[in-house]
């Protein structure tokens, strides 16, 4: 308790404290991961890591290429196994609903640019329009020689708000980090083998969840709504019918878990997928189901 409420006041002054300098990355966003990829084999010491990053999670997202893709590999093991713990589960479904997070704000950001730059281009369409109402003006080219500077300020505008941090500069200034893949961590994004495996979690996790009492109930519809929500995130990954059976028919009578609660559970989610890809569903998995 000691140690997380010391990180808690620790976490927020290290992007000032530890400012990027000549490193490509931030020294405690590298320390960081050095710590998540030499001890990631010990579960405690792995949900130590993951805590951090889902309670700061504005401070790590500008850096989100480095911890995404084990954050990813890391939900099977934390929360699927019967045994494993309430928290740990917990946990689980807090990563798989801070990958989608971190996704749903970069396109919010990709959408703000695109938008603010349609006014931009509309605006100089009509400042030349204007101009040549005025020949002397035109040949002069004095409107036109202000319009040069002003526009390399409004596009070196949109590209710092390509690269902003969440939260702003004061939060975490002047960072910008180079991902696994070479593009920017701001432009970082999943790719569809990682869409796929945080939505087959979310429905095995789902159907493994005993919503017998509170917590787990609201476990349960936790991970309901953070379906929904990444297959309106990623509206085109695949949902296999065929894996979704497989986990139903896996369960049997004489597990603690009731049939008719497993059937329920899994109508839930076959709900939660038809409502938000009705057609492609479908299309994916015709053969499949034309066979039930």
């Amino acid at each position: 308790m000691l140690v997380k409420q010391a990180l808690d006041i620790l976490m927020p002054a290290l992007p000032r404290r530890l400012p990027l300098g000549d490193s490509p990355m931030p020294i405690w966003i590298r320390y960081t991961k050095k710590i998540l990829v030499e001890e990631g084999h010990s579960i405690p010491n792995l949900i130590h890591i993951f805590q951090l990053i889902v309670r700061h999670s504005d401070l790590f997202y500008s850096c989100r290429a480095q911890f995404v893709p084990q954050m990813v590999n890391s939900l099977s093991r934390l929360g699927l196994p019967y045994n494993t713990t309430a928290e740990n589960r917990r946990l689980a479904i807090e990563l798989a609903g801070l990958v989608v997070s971190w996704e749903r704000q970069r396109q919010n950001e990709m959408k703000i640019v695109t938008d603010s730059d349609i006014p931009h281009q509309s605006t100089d369409g009509y400042s030349h329009g204007s101009t040549g109402v005025d020949p002397k003006r035109s040949v002069d080219g004095s409107s036109f020689s202000e319009d040069p500077s002003k526009r390399v300020k409004v596009e070196a505008g949109l590209q710092s708000l390509c690269v902003m941090s969440p939260g702003g500069a004061s939060s975490i200034p002047n960072i910008e980090t180079p991902g696994s893949s070479g593009q920017p961590d701001e432009e970082f994004k999943p790719n569809a083998a990682m869409e796929e495996m945080i939505i087959n979690f979310l429905i095995r996790v789902a159907l493994v969840i005993e919503p017998k009492d509170k917590e787990a109930s609201l476990m349960y519809k936790q991970a309901l709504d953070l379906l929904s929500q990444a297959l309106e995130v990623w509206p085109n990954a695949n949902v296999k019918f065929n894996y979704l059976e497989k986990l139903l028919s896996s369960i049997q009578p004489s597990q603690s878990k009731d049939p008719s609660t497993a059937l329920a559970q899994g109508l839930d989610v076959m709900n939660k997928v038809l409502e938000k890809q009705p057609h492609l569903f479908i299309r994916n998995n015709i053969n499949q189901i034309s066979q039930v």
